[in-house]
C-alpha cells in the first residue's frame, strides 16, 4: 500500500467517522460541530495507528 492510499483511507475513514459521531450525539441534543471535529481527530489518528502497522507488516 502506498503513503498516498493510506493517506486517503485514512482522511476519508475520519470524514466518515466524525459525521457518525456528529449526527448521533446532535440528535441527543449537543453540538454537531464540536462533536465531528473531535471523532474526526480520534478516527484519523486511530486509522493513522492501524495503517501504520498494516503497512509495516505487509
Amino acid at each position: 500500500m502506498s503513503p498516498t492510499t493510506a493517506f486517503i483511507i485514512d482522511i476519508s475513514g475520519a470524514l466518515i467517522i466524525g459525521l457518525i459521531a456528529g449526527l448521533i450525539l446532535q440528535k441527543q441534543g449537543y453540538s454537531f460541530s464540536r462533536y465531528f471535529v473531535t471523532g474526526f481527530l480520534d478516527g484519523a489518528g486511530i486509522l493513522g495507528i492501524a495503517l501504520k502497522i498494516i503497512m509495516d507488516y505487509l
